[in-house]
């Protein structure tokens, strides 16, 4: 077939393909990670978490490791009701 007699429809189809490229939408962003952060290990740095998720433009981080002395058996035991504040957030 000779090339000048494609007609009207070839360029229309590239013209469609092209349109449809440029138009594709963009992937759904992932869903949020879960994170964490060291904010100290007083029942009162629970509050923290909120703020370091804040400061960082997203939300607060959904994973908590609290480190516990661990010279004596009562300290790793720690104070009554010392680890309340962190098992509730």
């Amino acid at each position: 077939m000779n090339p000048s007699r494609r007609g009207p429809l070839a360029p229309a189809a590239v013209l469609l393909l092209l349109a449809s490229a440029c138009t594709a939408r963009a992937p759904e962003p992932a869903a949020a990670s879960a994170y964490g952060a060291y904010v100290g290990y007083e029942p009162a740095d629970v509050g923290r978490l909120d703020a370091f998720g804040a400061w960082l433009g997203g939300p607060a981080p959904r994973v908590g490791h609290v480190y516990l002395p661990g010279d004596r058996w009562s300290n790793i035991e720690g104070a009554p009701g010392y680890l309340e504040a962190w098992a509730s957030w």
